[in-house]
Protein backbone atom coordinates (compact mmCIF):
# COMPACT_ATOMS: atom_id res chain seq x y z
CA UNK A 1 0.00 0.00 0.00
CA UNK A 2 1.14 3.54 -0.97
CA UNK A 3 2.45 5.42 1.94
CA UNK A 4 0.36 8.55 2.94
CA UNK A 5 2.17 11.63 3.44
CA UNK A 6 2.07 13.43 6.85
CA UNK A 7 2.22 17.48 7.67
CA UNK A 8 4.08 18.18 10.09
CA UNK A 9 2.91 20.97 12.57
CA UNK A 10 5.86 22.74 12.46
CA UNK A 11 5.39 23.58 8.99
CA UNK A 12 3.12 26.46 8.16
CA UNK A 13 0.22 25.67 6.19
CA UNK A 14 1.06 27.44 3.25
CA UNK A 15 4.28 25.18 3.14
CA UNK A 16 2.27 21.99 3.47
CA UNK A 17 0.34 23.46 0.40
CA UNK A 18 3.53 23.80 -1.79
CA UNK A 19 5.15 20.63 -0.94
CA UNK A 20 2.26 18.69 -1.61
CA UNK A 21 1.65 20.67 -4.92
CA UNK A 22 5.20 19.88 -6.01
CA UNK A 23 4.32 16.25 -5.40
CA UNK A 24 1.44 15.82 -7.33
CA UNK A 25 3.18 17.72 -10.08
CA UNK A 26 0.27 20.22 -10.05
CA UNK A 27 0.36 23.75 -10.49
CA UNK A 28 -1.55 26.40 -8.44
CA UNK A 29 -4.29 27.18 -10.53
CA UNK A 30 -5.47 23.52 -11.09
CA UNK A 31 -5.40 23.38 -7.45
CA UNK A 32 -7.42 26.32 -6.94
CA UNK A 33 -10.02 24.91 -9.70
CA UNK A 34 -10.14 21.38 -8.00
CA UNK A 35 -10.92 23.76 -4.72
CA UNK A 36 -13.00 25.86 -6.40
CA UNK A 37 -11.27 28.96 -4.98
CA UNK A 38 -10.40 31.87 -6.58
CA UNK A 39 -6.68 31.22 -8.14
CA UNK A 40 -5.18 34.47 -7.30
CA UNK A 41 -6.34 34.12 -3.57
CA UNK A 42 -5.07 30.80 -3.36
CA UNK A 43 -1.64 32.48 -5.12
CA UNK A 44 -1.57 35.19 -2.86
CA UNK A 45 -1.83 33.36 0.44
CA UNK A 46 1.01 30.54 -1.01
CA UNK A 47 3.22 33.55 -1.57
CA UNK A 48 2.60 35.01 1.90
CA UNK A 49 0.88 38.00 0.50
CA UNK A 50 -2.38 37.43 1.21
CA UNK A 51 -3.87 40.37 3.19
CA UNK A 52 -7.56 39.35 3.64
CA UNK A 53 -9.27 37.23 6.48
CA UNK A 54 -7.86 33.69 5.80
CA UNK A 55 -10.24 31.08 7.19
CA UNK A 56 -12.39 30.31 4.67
CA UNK A 57 -9.28 29.81 2.45
CA UNK A 58 -7.08 27.77 4.72
CA UNK A 59 -10.05 25.24 5.37
CA UNK A 60 -10.49 24.46 1.62
CA UNK A 61 -6.37 23.83 1.56
CA UNK A 62 -6.48 21.39 4.67
CA UNK A 63 -9.80 19.87 2.64
CA UNK A 64 -7.20 19.64 -0.44
CA UNK A 65 -4.64 17.81 1.36
CA UNK A 66 -6.81 15.54 2.90
CA UNK A 67 -8.49 14.64 0.00
CA UNK A 68 -5.02 14.05 -2.40
CA UNK A 69 -3.90 11.36 0.20
CA UNK A 70 -2.09 13.61 2.68
CA UNK A 71 -2.88 13.96 6.74
CA UNK A 72 -2.61 17.41 8.49
CA UNK A 73 -1.74 17.29 12.20
CA UNK A 74 -1.72 19.57 14.59
CA UNK A 75 -4.54 21.95 12.92
CA UNK A 76 -7.59 20.91 15.56
CA UNK A 77 -8.76 18.45 12.99
CA UNK A 78 -8.53 14.54 13.34
CA UNK A 79 -6.32 12.81 11.43
CA UNK A 80 -7.85 11.43 8.22
CA UNK A 81 -6.43 8.09 6.31
CA UNK A 82 -7.63 9.29 2.91
CA UNK A 83 -5.68 6.05 1.25
CA UNK A 84 -7.55 3.67 3.35
CA UNK A 85 -10.88 4.97 2.04
CA UNK A 86 -12.25 6.78 5.43
CA UNK A 87 -12.34 10.09 3.99
CA UNK A 88 -14.84 10.42 1.12
CA UNK A 89 -15.02 14.00 -0.72
CA UNK A 90 -19.01 14.93 -1.02
CA UNK A 91 -19.99 15.61 -4.50
CA UNK A 92 -22.69 18.66 -3.87
CA UNK A 93 -22.76 18.87 -7.83
CA UNK A 94 -22.08 17.72 -11.26
CA UNK A 95 -19.05 19.38 -12.57
CA UNK A 96 -19.81 19.55 -16.36
CA UNK A 97 -17.28 20.54 -19.07
CA UNK A 98 -20.07 24.32 -19.49
CA UNK A 99 -19.49 24.37 -15.32
CA UNK A 100 -15.50 24.09 -15.53
CA UNK A 101 -14.98 26.35 -18.78
CA UNK A 102 -17.51 28.97 -16.89
CA UNK A 103 -15.42 28.91 -13.74
CA UNK A 104 -12.22 29.28 -15.43
CA UNK A 105 -13.34 32.27 -17.31
CA UNK A 106 -14.51 33.82 -13.72
CA UNK A 107 -10.94 32.89 -12.56
CA UNK A 108 -9.26 34.24 -15.38
CA UNK A 109 -10.77 37.61 -15.12
CA UNK A 110 -10.65 38.44 -11.35
CA UNK A 111 -6.60 37.05 -11.42
CA UNK A 112 -6.14 39.27 -15.08
CA UNK A 113 -8.32 41.98 -14.25
CA UNK A 114 -10.18 41.41 -17.98
CA UNK A 115 -13.01 41.21 -19.55
CA UNK A 116 -14.92 38.15 -20.17
CA UNK A 117 -17.89 37.22 -22.52
CA UNK A 118 -20.16 34.08 -21.41
CA UNK A 119 -23.36 32.93 -24.18
CA UNK A 120 -25.36 30.50 -23.56
CA UNK A 121 -29.11 29.78 -24.01
CA UNK A 122 -31.57 29.69 -20.98
CA UNK A 123 -31.66 26.39 -18.88
CA UNK A 124 -27.36 25.38 -19.83
CA UNK A 125 -26.03 26.54 -16.36
CA UNK A 126 -24.55 29.66 -16.61
CA UNK A 127 -26.28 31.09 -13.39
CA UNK A 128 -25.55 27.99 -11.81
CA UNK A 129 -21.89 28.19 -12.42
CA UNK A 130 -21.41 32.04 -11.67
CA UNK A 131 -23.58 32.06 -8.50
CA UNK A 132 -21.24 29.08 -7.47
CA UNK A 133 -18.12 31.05 -8.08
CA UNK A 134 -19.77 34.31 -6.77
CA UNK A 135 -19.27 32.21 -3.17
CA UNK A 136 -15.54 33.34 -2.85
CA UNK A 137 -14.43 36.24 -1.70
CA UNK A 138 -14.14 39.54 -3.36
CA UNK A 139 -16.80 38.62 -6.40
CA UNK A 140 -19.96 40.83 -6.59
CA UNK A 141 -22.99 39.08 -8.55
CA UNK A 142 -25.33 40.65 -10.31
CA UNK A 143 -28.77 39.70 -11.92
CA UNK A 144 -30.35 41.63 -14.84
CA UNK A 145 -33.79 41.84 -15.88
CA UNK A 146 -35.44 43.91 -18.51
CA UNK A 147 -36.81 46.92 -16.06
CA UNK A 148 -33.78 48.06 -15.26
CA UNK A 149 -32.61 51.28 -15.68
CA UNK A 150 -29.00 53.07 -15.54
CA UNK A 151 -29.44 54.22 -12.09
CA UNK A 152 -30.87 50.42 -10.56
CA UNK A 153 -27.93 48.70 -12.24
CA UNK A 154 -25.83 51.38 -10.63
CA UNK A 155 -27.20 50.51 -6.72
CA UNK A 156 -27.27 46.93 -8.20
CA UNK A 157 -23.42 47.50 -8.52
CA UNK A 158 -23.03 49.41 -5.16
CA UNK A 159 -24.75 46.82 -3.18
CA UNK A 160 -22.87 44.11 -4.29
CA UNK A 161 -19.69 45.36 -3.42
CA UNK A 162 -21.01 47.04 -0.05
CA UNK A 163 -21.20 50.60 -0.92
CA UNK A 164 -23.80 52.73 0.42
CA UNK A 165 -26.59 54.03 -1.76
CA UNK A 166 -25.64 57.24 -3.65
CA UNK A 167 -29.05 59.33 -2.64
CA UNK A 168 -28.72 62.32 -4.59
CA UNK A 169 -25.90 61.71 -6.73
CA UNK A 170 -25.54 61.69 -10.37
CA UNK A 171 -24.89 58.69 -12.24
CA UNK A 172 -21.52 59.86 -13.25
CA UNK A 173 -20.39 60.77 -9.41
CA UNK A 174 -22.03 57.31 -8.38
CA UNK A 175 -19.84 55.69 -10.79
CA UNK A 176 -16.62 57.32 -10.43
CA UNK A 177 -17.10 56.25 -6.54
CA UNK A 178 -17.40 52.67 -7.67
CA UNK A 179 -14.12 52.80 -9.93
CA UNK A 180 -12.77 54.47 -6.95
CA UNK A 181 -13.23 51.23 -4.88
CA UNK A 182 -12.10 48.86 -7.42
CA UNK A 183 -8.87 50.63 -7.81
CA UNK A 184 -8.83 51.07 -4.03
CA UNK A 185 -9.61 47.24 -3.47
CA UNK A 186 -8.05 45.19 -6.55
CA UNK A 187 -8.50 41.72 -7.04
CA UNK A 188 -12.60 41.97 -7.13
CA UNK A 189 -14.72 40.23 -9.64
CA UNK A 190 -17.73 42.08 -10.75
CA UNK A 191 -20.12 39.31 -12.44
CA UNK A 192 -23.05 40.76 -14.95
CA UNK A 193 -25.62 37.94 -15.59
CA UNK A 194 -28.66 38.29 -17.74
CA UNK A 195 -26.72 40.74 -19.36
CA UNK A 196 -28.68 40.60 -22.60
CA UNK A 197 -31.40 42.31 -20.67
CA UNK A 198 -29.73 45.81 -19.84
CA UNK A 199 -30.38 46.15 -23.98
CA UNK A 200 -32.52 47.02 -26.22
CA UNK A 201 -33.23 48.93 -29.20
CA UNK A 202 -33.56 52.44 -27.74
CA UNK A 203 -30.15 52.39 -26.02
CA UNK A 204 -27.20 50.62 -25.03
CA UNK A 205 -26.34 53.03 -22.41
CA UNK A 206 -26.53 50.40 -19.44
CA UNK A 207 -23.73 48.59 -21.30
CA UNK A 208 -21.42 51.90 -21.77
CA UNK A 209 -21.84 51.70 -17.81
CA UNK A 210 -20.22 48.43 -17.43
CA UNK A 211 -17.36 49.55 -19.97
CA UNK A 212 -16.64 52.68 -18.59
CA UNK A 213 -16.32 51.02 -15.24
CA UNK A 214 -13.57 48.53 -16.68
CA UNK A 215 -11.82 50.69 -18.84
CA UNK A 216 -10.82 53.22 -15.75
CA UNK A 217 -11.15 50.36 -12.96
CA UNK A 218 -8.80 47.43 -11.49
CA UNK A 219 -11.71 45.05 -11.94
CA UNK A 220 -11.97 42.12 -14.09
CA UNK A 221 -15.76 41.87 -14.95
CA UNK A 222 -17.48 39.02 -16.46
CA UNK A 223 -20.85 39.49 -18.93
CA UNK A 224 -23.09 36.61 -19.37
CA UNK A 225 -26.43 36.16 -21.55
CA UNK A 226 -28.12 34.51 -23.82
CA UNK A 227 -27.21 34.56 -27.67
CA UNK A 228 -28.95 37.82 -28.09
CA UNK A 229 -26.19 39.12 -26.07
CA UNK A 230 -23.40 37.98 -28.98
CA UNK A 231 -25.54 39.47 -31.74
CA UNK A 232 -25.71 42.80 -29.90
CA UNK A 233 -21.80 42.73 -29.32
CA UNK A 234 -20.83 41.95 -32.80
CA UNK A 235 -22.97 44.92 -33.79
CA UNK A 236 -24.24 47.60 -32.15
CA UNK A 237 -21.59 47.22 -28.99
CA UNK A 238 -18.76 46.46 -31.00
CA UNK A 239 -16.58 49.09 -29.13
CA UNK A 240 -17.19 46.72 -25.95
CA UNK A 241 -16.21 43.73 -27.66
CA UNK A 242 -13.15 44.98 -28.89
CA UNK A 243 -11.94 45.11 -25.25
CA UNK A 244 -12.83 41.46 -24.66
CA UNK A 245 -10.13 39.21 -23.41
CA UNK A 246 -11.78 36.12 -22.60
CA UNK A 247 -14.59 34.80 -24.18
CA UNK A 248 -16.69 30.83 -24.01
CA UNK A 249 -19.73 29.99 -25.81
CA UNK A 250 -22.01 27.45 -23.88
CA UNK A 251 -22.81 24.36 -25.89
CA UNK A 252 -26.69 23.07 -26.74
CA UNK A 253 -26.33 19.73 -28.12
CA UNK A 254 -23.85 16.39 -28.49
CA UNK A 255 -23.91 13.70 -29.80
CA UNK A 256 -22.12 10.17 -29.62
CA UNK A 257 -22.36 7.62 -31.95
CA UNK A 258 -20.97 4.04 -31.91
CA UNK A 259 -21.20 0.61 -34.43
CA UNK A 260 -22.52 -2.41 -32.76
CA UNK A 261 -22.36 -5.95 -31.80
CA UNK A 262 -25.39 -8.21 -32.98
CA UNK A 263 -26.46 -11.12 -30.39
CA UNK A 264 -26.67 -14.49 -30.80
CA UNK A 265 -30.59 -14.19 -30.06
CA UNK A 266 -31.17 -11.65 -33.02
CA UNK A 267 -29.43 -13.83 -35.44
CA UNK A 268 -31.26 -16.84 -34.01
CA UNK A 269 -34.31 -14.87 -34.17
CA UNK A 270 -33.70 -13.96 -38.17
CA UNK A 271 -32.92 -17.66 -38.77
CA UNK A 272 -35.86 -18.41 -37.39
CA UNK A 273 -38.16 -16.16 -39.48
CA UNK A 274 -36.53 -16.73 -42.87
CA UNK A 275 -37.42 -20.70 -41.98
CA UNK A 276 -40.99 -20.28 -40.53
CA UNK A 277 -42.39 -16.99 -39.47
CA UNK A 278 -41.23 -14.87 -41.99
CA UNK A 279 -41.04 -11.92 -39.38
CA UNK A 280 -38.53 -10.73 -37.04
CA UNK A 281 -39.84 -8.75 -34.15
CA UNK A 282 -39.57 -4.98 -34.39
CA UNK A 283 -36.74 -3.17 -32.76
CA UNK A 284 -38.67 -0.68 -30.14
CA UNK A 285 -36.26 0.85 -27.24
CA UNK A 286 -32.59 1.94 -26.47
CA UNK A 287 -31.24 1.63 -23.31
CA UNK A 288 -28.40 3.26 -21.80
CA UNK A 289 -26.07 1.62 -18.82
CA UNK A 290 -22.51 2.42 -16.85
CA UNK A 291 -21.25 -0.60 -17.18
CA UNK A 292 -19.36 -0.66 -20.46
CA UNK A 293 -16.17 0.10 -19.12
CA UNK A 294 -13.07 -1.85 -16.93
CA UNK A 295 -12.46 0.00 -13.38
CA UNK A 296 -9.49 1.01 -14.89
CA UNK A 297 -11.98 2.99 -17.74
CA UNK A 298 -10.80 1.02 -20.54
CA UNK A 299 -13.91 -0.46 -22.67
CA UNK A 300 -15.12 -4.04 -22.02
CA UNK A 301 -15.35 -5.85 -25.53
CA UNK A 302 -19.17 -6.57 -25.93
CA UNK A 303 -19.74 -10.33 -26.67
CA UNK A 304 -22.41 -11.42 -28.97
CA UNK A 305 -24.00 -14.18 -25.98
CA UNK A 306 -24.63 -10.92 -23.89
CA UNK A 307 -28.69 -10.93 -23.21
CA UNK A 308 -28.43 -7.40 -21.15
CA UNK A 309 -26.42 -4.25 -20.12
CA UNK A 310 -24.27 -4.95 -17.47
CA UNK A 311 -25.97 -1.39 -15.06
CA UNK A 312 -28.92 -0.65 -17.16
CA UNK A 313 -29.77 2.87 -16.13
CA UNK A 314 -32.62 3.90 -18.55
CA UNK A 315 -34.59 2.63 -21.01
CA UNK A 316 -36.91 4.14 -23.64
CA UNK A 317 -38.59 4.25 -26.85
CA UNK A 318 -35.76 5.49 -29.69
CA UNK A 319 -36.66 9.07 -30.57
CA UNK A 320 -35.67 8.08 -34.83
CA UNK A 321 -34.19 5.79 -37.27
CA UNK A 322 -32.28 6.31 -40.09
CA UNK A 323 -31.43 3.88 -43.15
CA UNK A 324 -28.01 4.41 -43.43
CA UNK A 325 -27.32 1.41 -46.47
CA UNK A 326 -28.80 -1.65 -47.89
CA UNK A 327 -28.17 -3.95 -44.52
CA UNK A 328 -27.70 -1.11 -41.91
CA UNK A 329 -29.96 1.00 -40.25
CA UNK A 330 -29.17 3.84 -37.15
CA UNK A 331 -31.18 4.25 -33.98
CA UNK A 332 -31.00 7.17 -31.85
CA UNK A 333 -32.41 8.17 -28.42
CA UNK A 334 -32.25 11.75 -26.96
CA UNK A 335 -31.71 12.62 -23.29
CA UNK A 336 -33.21 16.15 -22.39
CA UNK A 337 -30.84 18.70 -20.48
CA UNK A 338 -32.19 17.67 -17.11
CA UNK A 339 -32.25 13.79 -17.45
CA UNK A 340 -29.23 11.62 -15.50
CA UNK A 341 -27.03 14.43 -14.76
CA UNK A 342 -23.99 13.36 -13.35
CA UNK A 343 -24.21 9.59 -15.20
CA UNK A 344 -21.47 8.44 -16.62
CA UNK A 345 -22.68 6.47 -19.95
CA UNK A 346 -20.75 3.47 -21.27
CA UNK A 347 -23.05 1.31 -22.92
CA UNK A 348 -25.89 1.10 -24.77
CA UNK A 349 -28.25 -1.49 -26.64
CA UNK A 350 -30.77 -2.21 -29.00
CA UNK A 351 -34.19 -3.50 -27.46
CA UNK A 352 -37.38 -5.47 -29.57
CA UNK A 353 -40.67 -5.43 -29.27
CA UNK A 354 -39.87 -9.10 -27.41
CA UNK A 355 -37.95 -6.92 -24.72
CA UNK A 356 -34.37 -9.23 -26.08
CA UNK A 357 -31.65 -7.07 -26.78
CA UNK A 358 -30.72 -6.64 -30.52
CA UNK A 359 -27.66 -5.26 -30.18
CA UNK A 360 -24.76 -3.97 -28.14
CA UNK A 361 -22.36 -1.68 -27.95
CA UNK A 362 -19.94 -0.54 -24.97
CA UNK A 363 -17.63 2.78 -25.04
CA UNK A 364 -15.60 5.41 -23.31
CA UNK A 365 -17.73 6.75 -20.58
CA UNK A 366 -19.51 9.80 -21.14
CA UNK A 367 -20.38 12.18 -18.12
CA UNK A 368 -24.16 13.50 -19.00
CA UNK A 369 -24.47 17.39 -17.98
CA UNK A 370 -27.12 20.32 -18.19
CA UNK A 371 -26.47 19.97 -22.23
CA UNK A 372 -29.15 18.03 -24.98
CA UNK A 373 -26.94 14.74 -25.73
CA UNK A 374 -27.95 11.68 -28.28
CA UNK A 375 -26.86 8.33 -28.45
CA UNK A 376 -27.04 6.77 -31.85
CA UNK A 377 -26.36 2.91 -32.03
CA UNK A 378 -26.42 1.22 -35.31
CA UNK A 379 -27.91 -2.22 -36.45
CA UNK A 380 -25.61 -3.97 -38.76
CA UNK A 381 -26.59 -7.36 -40.75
Amino acid sequence: MEALNTYKAEKTLAEQMNERLAELKMTKAEAALKMNYSRSALSQYLNGKYGSDPTELEKKIVEFLEASGGIVEGRGQENIQAGAGILKKKVEFFESRDFVQTIGVCQACQEYMGLGIIVGKSGQGKTHALKKYAELPRVAYIECDDTMACRDLVEAIENGIGLPKGYGGTIWSRVNRIREFFNTNEGFLLIIDEADKLINKYTQKKMEILRGIFDQSNVGIVIAGEPRLETELKGNLARFANTMDFYYKKRRYCRMATKSVITKIRRKKMAEASHTTGTVAKITHIALGSGGVNADGTVIVPLAENVALKKEVVRKPYTSSTKTSDTSYEYTIKLEEDELVGTFISEMALIDEDGDVVAFSNFLAKGKDETEVTFTIEDNY
